[in-house]
């Protein structure tokens, strides 16, 4: 039993503080205001949880907006709670749908992870306190009080950005790339250190967020993707020895180089509001555009060296130039981050390929799959809660909330951390109850004594949960329950004592059976399959984009975008999951499936940029037919890599790793013999050439993952 406290950043100790302060504020205002209704449960018990759990993080409009929200959401809850107890189908019913949808509206993270779980809480204390539909408006009053109180609570007791630290570590990381181009551009060797440095720092302050940037709003989704770019590029020059060769002698590079660095500063600039103006890329995709039309002149200049040795410029050139248009990506998801419209680019022979739009709901809409870690979740908590209802219906239980909120309490994973949790979580309560029972042994007829009380318990009951061992937690938050029910329901009734052991060791039951039944071995246990169907889904998709530039367009369609973007959205969960198991190593692991999602998204950026840029052209069958095998072989052998690393994710013998072909020895053989004199056959050599680029990428992130074992 793990008893030392940890408190990275002191979240605890904020959220406990709050707690503390404002619980019994909306207690004492609740027993003034609604004496003898439910209302003081309501408010007792939504301001906990408000303050305790929710966290609502970003700016004051954004928390003030967060609140009320989840205030009018919650409000609508307690009449659907109380009618539906009103009957005991209705009540097994209605508790499944509310419960088992919000467990999956969690899956939005932001405002969603935070509300939901309050937001479930004032469902469970409706449909199980109230008597009658004349409890309807009191219970409304309560939970109003219990935003009331926790609104300034929030915002001004120890108030907290969640969203800072990602945004700064963003800018420091862009800051890092920024320097590392501009010394490249002075012919100097790169450091590897401040990169790696920036990635860790990069992976801390997004993984270690417990409330990351999500929710419907756009800018933060957007902000979702822009730190996944940029560890994909931090990784990039990390791997391999291509970024640190000398730059290409190719006519514009050291132009590139230098605008790509320069966008990057402002980019970093603007993320930290030390820019007045939106940061603009324009130039840099000037100069991107030109260098292809210097790569189409360098190949058919005969004087410029043999075919080989322009091939080889060319090729060479490619790394800057997808350094240029990552750079470009990243300059439109700062503008959706900082809420800036769109830039507009001049028009160009060449598509500049746009990030993707996070649509949360497409999102949310991708999990509707068993194969979704949330909806399993989501359909064992909407059943235990909902078999919790029948169970406190057909028994008569008194305290009906105890019990559904034990089962809240313990529901974990999978079947044995239950069951584990379940067991600690009934010892923890023994605790609680004894040194309940003593308290109001001793001194429970001093009610003022219980009032001072509840300011230590509230504290303890929120710090315990987040800092040290769970059976502790439980013990204090039982004590909590204690004392606030014997202030709302005064005089003390020790048999208060028996029935709150009695109501966590049913919950605990009831969490323990479902969780043995439904998905035992874990409702994360699909997620390395997820992984692997989204590398199914990249490869194909790299194919099929390959295609279509090799023989033209119809080989990509909409359907198979769609399916691309469910299944890498359904593989992202992988570390969300295994950050919320609370499983020992599993910080380490999280990190480590973050690492393989980086490098799985080389081959699903490389795919789409292949398919945007396969229609600014015609195929290249249609003009240097001599292309197509090299192009093909290139991209089965990275398919074949990828297919590899697949099959290691599901367990299965991998094969041996797979090599590169010599494309360039290919392509110059080709050169050779090709009209390179033609700009239309030296465009398509250009384009089959940094095509190559983009495949040879893929290929070397696939051969460079590494799977994390299955935890034991």
């Amino acid at each position: 039993m793990h008893l030392k406290i940890s408190d990275p950043g002191r979240v605890g100790l904020r959220r406990a503080t709050r707690a503390a302060i404002g619980t019994p504020i909306a207690l004492v205002l609740s027993l003034t205001l609604l004496p003898d209704t439910p209302g003081p449960v309501l408010a007792a018990f939504g301001t906990i949880s408000l303050l305790g759990a929710a966290d609502f993080g970003g700016s004051i409009r954004r928390r003030t907006t967060s609140i009320l929200s989840t205030g009018v959401a919650g409000a609508l809850l307690i009449p659907i709670g109380v009618l539906a107890a009103s009957h005991v189908i209705s009540a097994v019913v209605v508790t499944f749908l509310v419960t088992g949808t919000l467990a999956f509206l969690v899956a939005l993270r932001g405002t969603f992870a935070s509300a939901c779980p309050s937001l479930t809480t004032i469902y469970i204390a409706s449909v199980m306190v109230a008597t009658s539909t004349d409890a309807i408006t009191p219970m409304i009053a309560g939970w109003g009080i219990a935003i009331a109180v926790s609104l300034p609570v929030t915002l001004l007791i120890l108030p907290r950005r969640n969203l800072a630290p990602v945004r700064a570590a963003c800018a420091t990381a862009m800051g890092t790339l920024s320097d590392a181009i501009q010394r490249r551009a002075q012919g100097e060797d790169l450091d590897q250190a401040p990169i790696r440095a920036a990635l860790t720092q990069l992976q801390a302050s997004y993984l270690g967020n417990p409330f990351r940037a999500a929710g419907l709003n756009h800018s933060d989704r957007a902000l979702i993707i822009l730190v996944g770019q940029i560890e994909t590029l931090l990784v990039a020059m990390t791997r391999g020895d291509e970024y640190s060769r000398p730059i290409s002698a190719l006519p514009l590079t050291r132009d590139l180089i230098t605008a790509s660095g320069g966008c990057l500063e402002e980019q970093a600039r603007a993320l930290t509001r030390d820019l007045d103006r939106p940061p603009s890329s324009q130039r840099l995709v000037e100069v991107w555009n030109a260098q292809w039309d210097s790569a189409v002149a360098t190949l058919g200049d005969t004087t410029y060296g043999d075919a080989g040795e322009r091939v080889r410029v060319v090729n060479h050139a490619f790394v800057d130039r997808a350094m240029a248009i990552a750079v470009v990506r990243l300059g439109i998801l700062v503008r959706r981050v900082l809420r800036q419209p769109e830039e507009t680019f001049a028009p160009s022979r060449h598509t500049i390929p746009e990030p993707p739009q996070a649509h949360p709901w497409k999102g949310l809409a991708s999990q509707l799959t068993l194969q979704s870690p949330w909806l399993r979740t989501a359909l064992r908590t909407g059943i235990a809660l909902a078999l919790a209802s029948l169970v406190v219906e057909v028994m008569g239980i008194a305290h009906g909330i105890w019990v559904m909120l034990g089962v809240v309490a313990t529901l974990r994973l999978d079947g044995i951390a239950t069951l584990r949790t379940s067991l600690l979580a009934v010892v923890g309560t023994f605790g609680g109850v004894l040194l309940g029972y003593g308290l109001l042994e001793v001194d429970g007829t001093h009610r003022g004594f219980l009032w001072m009380t509840l300011f230590v318990v509230a504290f303890l009951a929120v710090y315990t949960q987040a800092t040290t061992a769970y059976v502790i937690g439980q013990a204090a938050f039982s004590l909590f329950v204690i004392v606030s029910f014997t202030l709302i329901t005064w005089p003390p009734d020790l048999r208060i004592v028996d029935q709150r052991f009695t109501d966590i060791v049913i919950g605990a039951a009831i969490s323990a059976l479902v969780a043995l039944l439904m998905w035992p071995h874990g409702v994360a246990s699909g997620l390395r399959s997820n992984v692997a169907d989204a590398i199914t889904q990249g490869a194909q998709l790299l194919r099929n984009a390959t295609a279509n530039l090799l023989r033209g367009p119809g080989h990509v369609t909409a359907a198979e975008l769609s399916r691309m973007s469910g299944a890498f959205s359904r593989s992202m969960e992988v570390v969300e999951v295994t950050l919320s198991s609370r499983a020992p190593g599993a910080v380490d692991r999280a990190h480590a499936w973050e690492e393989v999602i980086g490098q799985l998204r080389t081959l699903t950026v490389s795919g789409h940029l292949i398919n945007q840029w396969s229609q600014d052209a015609a195929p290249i069958q249609d003009i240097v037919p001599a292309l197509v095998g090299p192009i093909q072989s290139d991209c089965d052998s990275a398919v074949d890599a990828w297919d590899r690393v697949a099959r290691i994710i599901e367990g299965q013998t991998p094969g041996d790793p797979i090599a590169e072909p010599d494309f360039l020895a290919m392509a110059t053989d080709i050169a050779a013999d090709a009209d390179l004199t033609s700009t239309a056959v030296a465009d398509r050599m250009v384009g089959a050439i940094w095509t190559h680029g983009w495949i040879r990428t893929s290929l070397s992130a696939a051969n460079s993952t590494e799977v994390p074992a299955p935890p034991r």
